[in-house]
Protein backbone atom coordinates (compact mmCIF):
# COMPACT_ATOMS: atom_id res chain seq x y z
CA UNK A 1 0.00 0.00 0.00
CA UNK A 2 1.45 3.34 -0.47
CA UNK A 3 1.68 6.02 1.61
CA UNK A 4 -0.90 8.37 -0.66
CA UNK A 5 -3.76 5.85 -0.86
CA UNK A 6 -6.08 6.41 1.73
CA UNK A 7 -5.51 9.78 0.69
CA UNK A 8 -6.59 9.16 -2.22
CA UNK A 9 -9.85 6.78 -1.50
CA UNK A 10 -11.28 9.97 -0.54
CA UNK A 11 -14.61 10.78 -2.87
CA UNK A 12 -15.66 8.86 -5.18
CA UNK A 13 -15.02 8.50 -9.25
CA UNK A 14 -17.14 11.25 -10.10
CA UNK A 15 -14.80 13.63 -8.34
CA UNK A 16 -11.44 14.79 -8.31
CA UNK A 17 -11.22 14.08 -4.60
CA UNK A 18 -8.30 14.90 -2.52
CA UNK A 19 -5.61 14.73 -5.97
CA UNK A 20 -5.06 18.50 -6.19
CA UNK A 21 -4.37 17.96 -2.32
CA UNK A 22 -2.22 15.41 -3.36
CA UNK A 23 -0.34 17.12 -6.24
CA UNK A 24 0.56 20.14 -4.04
CA UNK A 25 2.25 17.73 -1.77
CA UNK A 26 4.51 15.75 -4.27
CA UNK A 27 5.20 19.23 -6.11
CA UNK A 28 7.04 20.16 -2.67
CA UNK A 29 8.48 16.78 -2.11
CA UNK A 30 9.26 15.43 -5.52
CA UNK A 31 10.86 12.62 -3.62
CA UNK A 32 7.18 11.31 -2.92
CA UNK A 33 6.65 10.74 -6.80
CA UNK A 34 7.45 6.73 -6.55
CA UNK A 35 4.60 6.56 -3.87
CA UNK A 36 2.39 8.46 -5.65
CA UNK A 37 2.69 5.91 -8.70
CA UNK A 38 2.24 2.96 -6.72
CA UNK A 39 -1.31 4.47 -5.51
CA UNK A 40 -1.91 3.25 -9.35
CA UNK A 41 -1.51 -0.28 -7.97
CA UNK A 42 -4.16 0.50 -5.02
CA UNK A 43 -7.26 -1.86 -4.45
CA UNK A 44 -9.54 0.80 -4.31
CA UNK A 45 -10.79 2.17 -7.78
CA UNK A 46 -10.93 5.53 -6.84
CA UNK A 47 -7.41 5.78 -4.93
CA UNK A 48 -6.25 4.77 -8.55
CA UNK A 49 -8.20 7.29 -10.53
CA UNK A 50 -7.48 10.08 -8.23
CA UNK A 51 -3.48 8.93 -8.43
CA UNK A 52 -4.27 9.12 -12.51
CA UNK A 53 -5.13 12.28 -11.80
CA UNK A 54 -2.75 13.66 -9.78
CA UNK A 55 0.20 12.02 -11.78
CA UNK A 56 -1.51 14.00 -15.16
CA UNK A 57 -1.22 17.43 -13.06
CA UNK A 58 2.30 17.04 -11.91
CA UNK A 59 3.21 16.07 -15.47
CA UNK A 60 1.97 18.97 -16.83
CA UNK A 61 4.84 21.13 -15.82
CA UNK A 62 7.41 18.53 -14.84
CA UNK A 63 7.17 15.62 -17.02
CA UNK A 64 10.95 14.51 -17.12
CA UNK A 65 10.76 12.35 -13.84
CA UNK A 66 7.84 10.30 -15.23
CA UNK A 67 10.59 8.98 -17.97
CA UNK A 68 11.35 6.04 -14.99
CA UNK A 69 8.04 5.17 -14.36
CA UNK A 70 6.95 4.67 -18.70
CA UNK A 71 6.21 0.95 -18.72
CA UNK A 72 4.28 1.40 -15.52
CA UNK A 73 2.17 3.78 -16.69
CA UNK A 74 1.95 2.44 -20.18
CA UNK A 75 1.08 -1.07 -18.27
CA UNK A 76 -1.73 0.47 -15.99
CA UNK A 77 -3.04 2.88 -19.16
CA UNK A 78 -4.04 0.13 -21.26
CA UNK A 79 -5.01 -2.33 -18.36
CA UNK A 80 -6.60 -0.58 -15.49
CA UNK A 81 -10.64 -1.08 -15.28
CA UNK A 82 -11.13 2.31 -14.84
CA UNK A 83 -11.95 4.44 -17.22
CA UNK A 84 -10.66 7.49 -15.41
CA UNK A 85 -7.30 6.14 -14.57
CA UNK A 86 -6.82 5.31 -18.54
CA UNK A 87 -7.83 8.75 -19.57
CA UNK A 88 -5.24 10.78 -17.27
CA UNK A 89 -2.57 8.41 -18.01
CA UNK A 90 -3.10 9.16 -21.87
CA UNK A 91 -2.84 12.57 -21.19
CA UNK A 92 -0.16 12.00 -19.24
CA UNK A 93 1.48 9.93 -21.96
CA UNK A 94 1.01 13.18 -24.38
CA UNK A 95 3.33 15.01 -21.73
CA UNK A 96 5.50 12.72 -21.80
CA UNK A 97 6.03 11.89 -25.24
CA UNK A 98 7.99 16.08 -25.63
CA UNK A 99 11.34 13.07 -24.76
CA UNK A 100 12.87 11.44 -27.39
CA UNK A 101 13.35 8.61 -25.51
CA UNK A 102 9.40 8.38 -24.56
CA UNK A 103 8.15 8.62 -28.17
CA UNK A 104 8.14 4.96 -28.63
CA UNK A 105 6.26 3.96 -25.69
CA UNK A 106 3.98 6.79 -25.47
CA UNK A 107 2.96 6.37 -29.59
CA UNK A 108 2.33 2.53 -28.87
CA UNK A 109 0.42 2.97 -25.97
CA UNK A 110 -1.82 5.80 -27.33
CA UNK A 111 -2.69 3.99 -30.58
CA UNK A 112 -3.68 0.75 -28.23
CA UNK A 113 -5.74 3.28 -26.62
CA UNK A 114 -7.62 4.27 -29.60
CA UNK A 115 -9.29 1.24 -29.54
CA UNK A 116 -10.59 1.60 -25.43
CA UNK A 117 -14.27 1.30 -25.12
CA UNK A 118 -14.28 4.15 -22.86
CA UNK A 119 -14.67 7.45 -25.82
CA UNK A 120 -13.32 9.64 -23.00
CA UNK A 121 -10.21 7.39 -23.38
CA UNK A 122 -10.52 7.47 -27.22
CA UNK A 123 -10.45 10.69 -27.25
CA UNK A 124 -7.53 11.43 -25.01
CA UNK A 125 -5.99 9.50 -26.90
CA UNK A 126 -6.69 10.95 -30.10
CA UNK A 127 -5.41 14.09 -28.81
CA UNK A 128 -1.89 12.58 -27.59
CA UNK A 129 -0.99 11.47 -31.02
CA UNK A 130 -1.94 14.43 -32.36
CA UNK A 131 0.27 16.90 -29.78
CA UNK A 132 2.99 14.14 -30.81
CA UNK A 133 2.79 14.52 -34.30
CA UNK A 134 2.63 18.35 -33.68
CA UNK A 135 5.56 18.08 -31.93
CA UNK A 136 7.69 15.61 -34.59
CA UNK A 137 6.00 16.35 -38.28
CA UNK A 138 7.64 13.01 -39.62
CA UNK A 139 5.28 10.93 -37.23
CA UNK A 140 2.40 13.67 -38.96
CA UNK A 141 1.49 10.18 -41.49
CA UNK A 142 1.19 7.72 -39.28
CA UNK A 143 -0.99 9.87 -36.64
CA UNK A 144 -3.58 10.43 -39.54
CA UNK A 145 -3.67 7.30 -41.18
CA UNK A 146 -4.58 6.05 -37.11
CA UNK A 147 -7.15 8.80 -36.61
CA UNK A 148 -8.87 8.89 -39.64
CA UNK A 149 -11.24 5.98 -38.73
CA UNK A 150 -12.35 7.65 -35.69
CA UNK A 151 -13.94 10.21 -37.73
CA UNK A 152 -16.71 7.36 -38.04
CA UNK A 153 -16.31 6.33 -34.07
CA UNK A 154 -19.83 5.88 -32.92
CA UNK A 155 -19.15 8.08 -30.18
CA UNK A 156 -20.08 11.54 -31.50
CA UNK A 157 -17.50 13.34 -29.25
CA UNK A 158 -15.12 11.26 -30.36
CA UNK A 159 -15.70 11.23 -33.94
CA UNK A 160 -15.69 15.20 -33.53
CA UNK A 161 -12.69 15.25 -31.72
CA UNK A 162 -10.89 12.83 -34.40
CA UNK A 163 -12.34 15.42 -36.94
CA UNK A 164 -10.90 18.51 -35.07
CA UNK A 165 -7.71 16.98 -34.90
CA UNK A 166 -7.15 15.67 -38.04
CA UNK A 167 -8.08 19.55 -39.73
CA UNK A 168 -5.20 20.52 -36.93
CA UNK A 169 -2.64 18.22 -38.57
CA UNK A 170 -3.68 18.99 -42.67
CA UNK A 171 -4.03 22.52 -42.58
CA UNK A 172 -1.88 24.81 -41.57
CA UNK A 173 -3.70 27.54 -40.73
CA UNK A 174 -5.81 25.21 -37.87
CA UNK A 175 -5.18 24.18 -34.43
CA UNK A 176 -5.77 22.06 -31.52
CA UNK A 177 -8.37 23.71 -29.25
CA UNK A 178 -6.70 25.60 -26.30
CA UNK A 179 -8.90 23.08 -23.72
CA UNK A 180 -7.38 20.22 -25.38
CA UNK A 181 -3.54 21.18 -24.62
CA UNK A 182 -3.13 20.99 -20.80
CA UNK A 183 -0.36 22.67 -19.65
Amino acid sequence: MSSFDDLLAVGDLRSDGLANEVVRIVSSQPELLPNLVDSLAANNPAARGHAADALEKIARSHPAPFLEFLSTISRQATSDEVPMVRWHLAMLLSHVSAFPQAVSIATSTLRKLLNDPSPFVRSWAITGLAINAQRRPSSTQAAIRDLSPLTKDPSPAVAKRAKTDLRALTDPKAQLPKSWIKT
